[in-house]
């Protein structure tokens, strides 16, 4: 299941009465869901590039409790983002409209039929949030910190780049989507460098002080690995 900021609030919408409680387990399930086949491939090919990188390093239970951390998170603070900046004036009615549109019936018919839309300022409000990309996002800055020479091959380039440049690439193109300098594409810019922030601190407080982190440190600096 997926999830929106707005299912946080339980509040009546349009007149009508929010019948259904905040489901906190979407915050895990909605790693599981996808938009597309194109959303899940471009996620599976991705965590498949991480894990392989990171399993022989910290282990697959703790690559995985890692990333399902970083997709928590990344849920948790995405909703109380949305909710500060639009739940009182979600609870004030605003941020909603009811447009009337025209839907063929399985008869062929045509009727008009009343739809309830989001003014474009409250999208982010009422999105329907899915995707592990959160989770991966936070896996890719362990591979920034840890590994920082690891470097991938990019389909439309014909040479390899380093993990960190292509990580800051997305930081940056999130950053821009969170302030509305790029169009909006239906990504979770704000839940991507959520789950990158999760994922930093996830290795600071956690990751950093296992024994496999101070030999990559060890290998680093000996300059005989990465």
């Amino acid at each position: 299941m997926s999830f929106s900021a707005f299912d946080y609030l339980e509040v009546p919408l349009a007149g009508q009465q929010h019948s259904e409680k905040w489901r906190w387990w979407t915050w895990g399930t909605y790693m599981f869901l996808h938009g597309s086949p194109v959303h899940l491939l471009c996620c599976t090919v991705a965590m498949t590039s991480i894990f392989r990188l990171l399993v022989p390093a910290f282990g697959a239970a703790r690559v995985v409790t890692a990333w399902a951390l970083s997709g928590v998170g990344a849920a948790a603070i995405t909703t109380h983002v949305e909710v500060y900046r639009h739940g009182d004036a979600v609870r004030r009615g605003e941020g909603t409209a009811i447009v009337l549109r025209e839907v063929q019936l399985p008869t062929g018919e045509v009727a008009v039929r009343q739809v309830l839309t989001a003014d474009p300022a409250y999208k982010a409000m009422f999105a329907s949030n899915m995707g592990s990309s959160a989770g991966l996002m936070g896996l890719m800055s362990v591979v920034a910190i840890a590994m920082p020479q690891t470097t991938w091959g990019l389909l439309f380039l014909p040479m390899e780049v380093p993990s960190r440049t292509i990580f800051a690439g997305l930081l940056a193109f999130d950053a821009a989507g969170v302030a509305g300098v790029i169009p909006d594409l239906g990504i979770g810019h704000l839940g991507h460098l959520s789950g990158a922030a999760v994922g930093a601190l996830l290795y600071a407080l956690w990751l950093r002080r296992l024994p496999a982190s101070r030999h990559l440190w060890r290998l680093r600096r000996s300059g005989g690995y990465w």
